[in-house]
C-alpha cells in the first residue's frame, strides 16, 4: 500500500499505520484530524506529499478546494499525486471538514490530549476552547480591516531557535542543537505560563510575557523584554507579519514558524 503522507524525516511509517486504506469514512475523518493536529506542530518543517491510495477519497475531497496555484504535481509521482505544504494542508484542506459555521480564518479541531474540540485561528495561530464570539471577530476586524487597516503594528515576541534555524545560535547559546519538536515544546511551556498569569478576558499579561522573553528568547530583543518596536508590512518574514497584523492589541499568537525558529507574538499597539 502506498503511504498517504510522505516526508523526508522518516514519518511515513507513522502515518501509514494511522491512516490505512481499509478504514470507514468516519474512522478516516478521525485519523485525518489527528494527523492535522500533528502536522500543525511541524508547520513549515518541509513539504508533504499526498499520494493516491485506495480509499483516499476523503482526503482528495478535502484538497479539492485548493486553487491550482496552491497544488502542483510532484515530479516524483504520476498524477493525481499532489504536493502540498503543511500550511496549505492545514489551513485549506481541513476547511471542508468543519461542521460548524465559523468566522473567517477560524476552524474547529480536536485535541487528543484533552479529548475535546477547540477553535483555531489559521492566521494568528490563536487557539481557544470556546467558539469565537462576535467580540473576538470585531476586535480583530477593528484593528485589521478596511480603510482603518494599520500600516504599522507594535509587537513583542519570544523566539526559540532549533538546529534547523537559519542561524542556530543566540546570545545564550553559541551552538543550538535542540530539535524543532523540542523547541515547540519549550515554547508551549512558556505560552502556558503567560496564559496562566493572564485574566480570563483574552488579554495577555504583558509583564509575564516580557519577563519570560528577557530570560528565554533567542533573539537579541530579549534585552528589551521581547519588544520589537513598530514595524510595517514587508519588514518581517511573511508568517510572522501575517500573525502580528492579524492579532488584536493585547492578544497573543500561537506558535508561529519562520526560518528563524518558532515564536509566540504579543501585539502591543
Amino acid at each position: 500500500m502506498r503511504n498517504i503522507l510522505h516526508r523526508d524525516l522518516g514519518l511515513h511509517s507513522y502515518f501509514n499505520c494511522w491512516i490505512p486504506h481499509n478504514l470507514t469514512d468516519d474512522q478516516r475523518h478521525k485519523r485525518v484530524h489527528f494527523a492535522t493536529e500533528f502536522l500543525e506542530n511541524l508547520n513549515g518543517a518541509s513539504d508533504y506529499l499526498l499520494a493516491p491510495i485506495a480509499g483516499g477519497g476523503v482526503l482528495k475531497a478535502a484538497l479539492s478546494q485548493l486553487r491550482p496555484t496552491e497544488a502542483t504535481p510532484h515530479p516524483s509521482v504520476k498524477p493525481p499525486g499532489v504536493k502540498v505544504s503543511t500550511k496549505l494542508y492545514v489551513e485549506y484542506g481541513l476547511k471542508s471538514m468543519s461542521s460548524t459555521n465559523l468566522p473567517p480564518n477560524w476552524v474547529q479541531r480536536t485535541s487528543r490530549s484533552h479529548n475535546r474540540d477547540y477553535f483555531f485561528n489559521t492566521v494568528t495561530r490563536e487557539s481557544q476552547w470556546d467558539p469565537p464570539t462576535e467580540a473576538d471577530v470585531e476586535s480583530t476586524t477593528i484593528h485589521n480591516s478596511g480603510d482603518g487597516a494599520p500600516t504599522q503594528v507594535r509587537a513583542s515576541h519570544l523566539l526559540v531557535k532549533h538546529r534547523d534555524s537559519r542561524r542556530p545560535s543566540s546570545w545564550k547559546e553559541a551552538n543550538i542543537t535542540r530539535s524543532r519538536e523540542e523547541a515547540l515544546a519549550l515554547l508551549d511551556g512558556y505560552r502556558q505560563q503567560i496564559v496562566s498569569a493572564s485574566g480570563g478576558d483574552g488579554q495577555v499579561e504583558q509583564r509575564e510575557f516580557s519577563r519570560l522573553a528577557s530570560q528565554h528568547s533567542d533573539c537579541s530583543s530579549a534585552k528589551a523584554g521581547g519588544d520589537l518596536g513598530s514595524f510595517g508590512r514587508g519588514q518581517m518574514q511573511k508568517p510572522f507579519e501575517d500573525a502580528a497584523f492579524g492579532l488584536a492589541v493585547g492578544r497573543m499568537s500561537g506558535p508561529v514558524v519562520t526560518e528563524s525558529g518558532v515564536h509566540i507574538i504579543l501585539r502591543t499597539a
